[in-house]
């Protein structure tokens, strides 16, 4: 009898460890797994071992079978959001370039200026720099030209003599015309620089006095 009772409890005992082992691999099982939640076109939330591939772009989670999420995919975005987060990241990248080239600016002014009158005669300085070349171009664009006037004048001379004009003549009357083209565009671009770089010290002045006016208000804090 005592037997029979023994081994009646160690029958008990192994069914109650097998149904804990069945009990904890089922656990662990839905606790790995993993399904889908997403809205169907009804507006119903969905749940499945996978995801319909016209639903999938729409967002949905990854979730366990107990309901924990484990991944949140947002929707995929319109052709619309992608260009509007496009030009959101082009003006947001244009406006940090823009600040940065103010703080490099304003550094550069406080670094090689103490007053406005600096910046003034810097400027003057670098324009008579330019009148200097554009004096310099205009005597070569003179001489050029009378060269040339002498060279047309010795070529009519030649021609109303019934002569032939040699092509040295000819090649270099070609020479001086491309030269003195040469001179004119310099003269042109020291002309447009002039204006640009008066523009350029009249702006500097400007924001000098800015800068030293919010460092005069700063100080009287």
């Amino acid at each position: 009898m005592g037997l029979v009772i023994d081994r009646m409890n160690w029958l008990s005992s192994n069914i109650v460890a097998v149904a804990l082992m069945l009990l904890i691999a089922v656990s662990s099982y839905g606790a790995t797994q993993k399904v889908y939640r997403y809205t169907n076109s009804a507006g119903t939330k969905v749940i499945n071992d996978v995801i319909p591939p016209e639903y999938a772009d729409k967002g949905y989670e990854v979730i366990t079978y107990e309901g924990e999420v484990i991944t949140v995919v947002p929707p995929q975005k319109t052709d619309s959001e992608l260009n509007q987060a496009r030009l959101e990241t082009e003006r947001l990248q244009t406006e940090q370039a823009e600040q940065k080239r103010l703080r490099q600016w304003d550094e550069s002014l406080l670094l090689r200026y103490s007053q406005v009158d600096e910046i003034s005669q810097a400027k003057n300085r670098a324009l008579r720099v330019i009148d200097v070349a554009i004096s310099l171009n205009k005597n070569s664009l003179k001489k050029l030209k009378k060269d040339i006037e002498v060279q047309q004048v010795e070529a009519a001379q030649l021609e109303r003599e019934g002569e032939e004009i040699s092509e040295t003549r000819r090649v270099t009357l070609i020479a001086f015309k491309n030269e003195l083209q040469l001179v004119v565009d310099s003269i042109d671009r020291r002309l447009q620089e002039k204006i640009t770089v008066a523009r350029d010290y009249e702006a500097d002045i400007e924001r000098f006095k800015m800068l030293r006016q919010r460092l005069e208000l700063y100080q009287k804090r």
